[in-house]
C-alpha cells in the first residue's frame, strides 16, 4: 500500500549516492484512504524525504526516522490479527455460468430502518488463513460507494475507484472519513471483469470480511455501527455460500479477526486474577455497577484476562456463560436483558452485549460455570467496557460492588474500569478501525526504512572495510616510500661520505704536493741569476700557488650548500693571501656584517670574480701593495680592491686580462662593476650588489672560458 521508491542497489553501491524516500500518500496530514484518484495523486506528490548520500549521515536520518515512525504507531491501535478458518466473511459469487458471467456489476446494498447521517465507513477485507497475518483475499481492485439522496430515489457517488485500481490494503482495514451524507440507502458496486482485460471479459469475484458503516441519527443524537443494526437490510446481487466459512451475514457479525482493540503502546496496570487459596469463589459471582448517572448505553465488552507469564491460556479464568441487565432503577424492575451477540468462543473475539441504546444506570452482571484448576474456581477478567450511545467508552464514576467472591480481592474491582487491558489502553470500535487504517502506512514505512537502514548498513560496512583496505594499502606505500627514500637518502649519505673523503683526499694528496712544488719552484727561482729563468720559475711558483687555491675553492664549491655573507667575504680575501708573494696585504672587512645566506650561484660568481682580480694583480700589476676593502651601505654590499702597480689604459686592454669577464658576472648576479686605472697608477676595482640579490639564484647561467 505504502508507495515508496528505493534507489539502493546493493549490487551498484555508487546508486547510493542519490536516493528519495518518498512517503505513501497516507500520509499524517490525511489520515485515512482517498476517496477517489484526484485525492490519491494529490497525496501522493505531497512530500519526499531526502536523504544523504553519505552513509553515516544517511543512518542518522534512517534512525531518526525509524524512531519516528515507531513513536507514532505506538499511539495506535495494536495490529494482531488472529484468523480463523471459520466465518471469513462475505464471497461474491463465481461466474461458472454464462448467465451470471452477463452480470456487469456485482452490489451489496444496505437500507437502513430511516435516514441516518453517514460519517464514515470502512471495509475490513477478508482474510487468508493460509497466508502469515492473513493478507487480504480478493479485495475489490475497483469499486465504488453510492448513497440515496433523500427523495429523489437517485444515487449519489461519494467514492470511486473504478479507474484506477485500489492498492491491496492487506491484512488491515480500508477506512473512508467525512462522508457527511444523509440517505437510507448505500450501495457498493464492484465490476464484474477486469478494468485492464475488458477485452477478453476476464470474469472476477471479490470477497470482504466485515463492513462498518458510522451514521448519526438526527432523533436520538445516536452515534453507532448501522451496518450491524437488526433493522438494516443487507441485500447482495450474487453470493457463493459454504457453511462456516462464507455468508452474507458475515458482513455485519463484527467478527473482524483484527484482534483486541488496544492500543499498541503498553502503559502498566494488572488485570483482574482471583486464584483463591483459602477463600472459594461461589457458583455464581454477580458485580453490580452504578453509572452515577442515567446514560445510554449500547453495548458491553468483557476482555478476557492476561494470563501469568508461566501459563499459555489466552482465556485464563473467563467465565463460559455471562448474563447482563441494564435498568435505570437500582431495584431493577423492568430490567432490559442484555443478549451477548459475540459469545468470545473462539480467541480473537470478547464477549459482547449489545442494545439498542436505552437510558441506563445499574449494570447486574452473573457469571456462571467458572473455570476450575485442582478443584477450585477461578475468575479472570481484563476489563468490563461500557459504551455510550455515541461509542464512547465510559470508565469514570463507576462504582462496583460484588457477591461471590472473597472481599480480599473487593479492592480490585477498581482495574475492570480503568480503560485498560492487557497492560495496555482499550479503544472505541470506530477509533480503533480507523487507528488501524491510519497504521498501515506506517508500518509499511517502518518496514522500507528497516530494509534501507540494513541496507545502508551493509554499504557502510563494505565502505568501511574499502577505506580500511585503501588505508591499509597507503600505510604499505608509505612505508615502501619510507624505506626506498631511507635507502636514497643511505646512498646520498655514502655518496657525501665519499665525496667529502675524495675531497679531503685531494686536500692532503694534490694540495700539499702543490704546495711542495710552490717550495721547490721558489728555492730554484731564488738560486737562479738568470732572470728570464728566474722569472719563467715565478711564474710556474704563481700557477702552483693558484692551482692550490683553485682547488680549496673547487672542494668548498663541491659541498652544493649556500654559505653566509662573513665567510664568503674571510673566504675570498684568504685567496688572495695564498696566491700572492712579496705583496703587502691590507683587509678591511664590514663590522657587524649581516648574516645574509648567499646562494650557490653567487657564491660561484663572486669567486670566480675575486679570483680574476687576484690573478690580474698576481700577472700583470707588478704591485707591491694590495688594499681588499668590504663594506655595507644602504642595503648594498661594496668591495674594493686596489693596488700600487703599473696600471694600463683602458683603451688599449689585453684580452687576456679578462676584464670583459668581470663585467658579464657583474651583469648575471645584478651588480655594478667599476674599473678605475691609469698607466703607473695602479687599479681600483670596484663591485657593488643590493643585499636581497645575494641570496637569489641568476636566471641565466653565464659561462666563462675560465671556469
Amino acid at each position: 500500500m505504502s508507495r515508496v521508491f528505493l534507489g539502493l542497489s546493493m549490487g551498484c553501491p555508487l546508486a547510493f549516492a542519490v536516493l528519495v524516500l518518498f512517503v505513501s500518500f497516507f500520509s499524517l496530514a490525511e489520515p485515512v484512504d482517498p476517496k477517489n484518484i484526484s485525492q490519491w495523486q494529490l497525496q501522493q506528490s505531497q512530500s519526499a524525504i531526502k536523504l544523504s548520500s553519505w552513509p553515516v549521515s544517511r543512518i542518522q536520518q534512517l534512525e531518526q526516522l525509524s524512531g519516528q515512525l515507531t513513536k507514532k504507531i505506538e499511539q495506535l491501535p495494536r495490529h494482531c490479527p488472529i484468523i480463523s478458518d471459520n466465518s471469513l466473511g462475505y464471497h461474491s459469487a463465481i461466474n461458472l455460468h454464462q448467465s451470471l458471467a452477463d452480470t456487469q456489476f456485482h452490489q451489496i446494498e444496505f437500507t437502513f430502518e430511516r435516514p441516518f447521517i453517514i460519517q464514515s465507513m470502512a471495509l475490513v477485507p477478508a482474510f487468508n488463513p493460509l497466508k502469515p497475518y492473513g493478507g487480504s483475499y480478493a479485495f475489490p481492485d475497483n469499486f465504488k460507494i453510492e448513497i440515496e439522496k433523500p427523495m429523489t430515489g437517485q444515487f449519489e457517488e461519494i467514492i470511486n475507484w473504478m479507474e484506477q485500481d485500489f492498492p491491496d490494503p492487506g491484512a488491515y482495514p480500508v477506512f473512508f472519513n467525512n462522508i457527511d451524507r444523509k440517505s437510507t440507502r448505500l450501495k457498493i458496486t464492484v465490476p464484474n471483469t477486469s478494468r485492464t482485460n475488458t477485452t477478453s471479459r476476464t470474469n472476477t469475484h471479490f470477497a470482504l470480511g466485515e463492513i462498518f458503516i458510522w451514521a448519526y441519527d438526527n432523533e436520538t443524537g445516536i452515534f453507532e455501527n448501522i451496518a450491524h443494526s437488526n433493522q438494516t437490510q443487507v441485500f447482495v446481487s450474487s453470493s457463493y455460500q459454504q457453511a462456516d466459512k462464507w455468508d452474507v451475514s458475515y458482513l455485519t457479525d463484527l467478527d473482524t479477526g483484527l484482534g483486541f482493540p488496544i492500543k499498541e503502546q503498553v502503559i502498566g496496570s494488572q488485570d483482574l486474577r482471583i486464584i483463591p487459596k483459602q477463600q472459594l469463589l461461589d457458583e455464581e459471582v454477580e458485580i453490580q455497577l452504578d453509572l452515577g448517572r442515567v446514560q445510554h448505553i449500547s453495548r458491553i465488552d468483557f476482555w478476557p484476562a492476561k494470563a501469568r507469564s508461566d501459563i499459555l491460556l489466552p482465556d485464563f479464568g473467563f467465565p463460559d456463560d455471562i448474563q447482563v441487565e441494564i435498568s435505570d432503577k437500582l431495584d431493577f424492575k423492568d430490567a432490559n436483558t442484555m443478549k451477548p451477540t459475540s459469545r468470545g468462543d473462539k480467541f480473537g473475539t470478547l464477549f459482547s452485549v449489545r442494545h439498542h441504546p436505552i437510558p441506563t444506570r445499574y449494570i447486574r452482571i452473573k457469571m456462571t460455570e467458572l473455570q476450575q484448576i485442582n478443584q477450585y474456581r477461578i475468575l479472570g477478567l481484563g476489563e468490563i467496557a461500557i459504551y455510550d450511545a455515541t461509542g464512547k467508552l465510559i470508565n469514570t464514576e463507576i462504582k462496583a460492588s460484588a457477591k461471590g467472591f472473597p472481599t480480599a480481592y473487593q479492592a480490585q474491582l477498581s482495574l475492570l474500569f480503568d480503560g485498560i487491558s492487557w497492560g495496555r489502553e482499550i479503544v472505541a470500535e470506530r477509533d480503533w478501525i480507523m487507528g488501524l487504517a491510519q497504521r498501515r502506512p506506517l508500518d509499511y514505512q517502518l518496514n522500507e526504512v528497516k530494509n534501507e537502514l540494513a541496507l545502508a548498513h551493509d554499504y557502510w560496512e563494505w565502505l568501511l572495510a574499502k577505506i580500511i583496505a585503501a588505508c591499509i594499502l597507503l600505510v604499505v606505500l608509505l612505508l615502501v616510500a619510507g624505506v626506498l627514500l631511507a635507502q636514497r637518502a643511505h646512498r646520498q649519505q655514502l655518496l657525501v661520505k665519499q665525496g667529502n673523503r675524495i675531497n679531503r683526499d685531494l686536500h692532503d694528496e694534490v694540495g700539499s704536493n702543490l704546495g711542495s712544488m710552490t717550495l721547490l719552484v721558489d728555492e730554484l727561482a731564488a738560486s737562479y741569476t738568470d732572470s728570464a729563468i728566474s722569472d719563467e720559475l715565478n711564474d710556474l711558483s704563481l700557477m702552483a700557488r693558484e692551482a692550490n687555491a683553485s682547488l680549496r675553492e673547487v672542494i668548498w664549491h663541491s659541498d652544493g650548500k649556500a654559505i653566509s655573507l662573513p665567510v664568503l667575504l674571510n673566504s675570498l680575501f684568504e685567496r688572495a693571501e695564498r696566491v700572492l708573494r712579496g705583496v703587502i696585504l691590507n683587509k678591511s672587512l664590514p663590522q657587524n656584517c649581516p648574516n645574509i645566506k648567499v646562494s650557490l650561484a653567487v657564491k660561484r660568481h663572486l669567486t670566480l670574480f675575486f679570483k680574476e682580480v687576484i690573478h690580474n694583480c698576481a700577472r700583470h700589476a707588478k704591485a707591491s701593495q694590495l688594499d681588499m676593502s668590504a663594506s655595507i651601505k644602504n642595503q648594498q654590499l661594496w668591495i674594493q680592491v686596489k693596488d700600487n702597480g703599473c696600471g694600463f689604459d683602458l683603451t688599449q686592454v689585453n684580452k687576456g686580462w679578462g676584464l670583459n669577464n668581470l663585467t658579464e658576472r657583474a651583469i648575471e648576479i645584478g651588480a655594478q662593476v667599476q674599473i678605475d686605472t691609469q698607466p703607473k697608477s695602479g687599479v681600483c676595482i670596484t663591485l657593488a650588489i643590493a643585499l636581497e640579490l645575494l641570496a637569489k639564484e641568476p636566471k641565466h647561467s653565464y659561462q666563462t672560458s675560465n671556469e
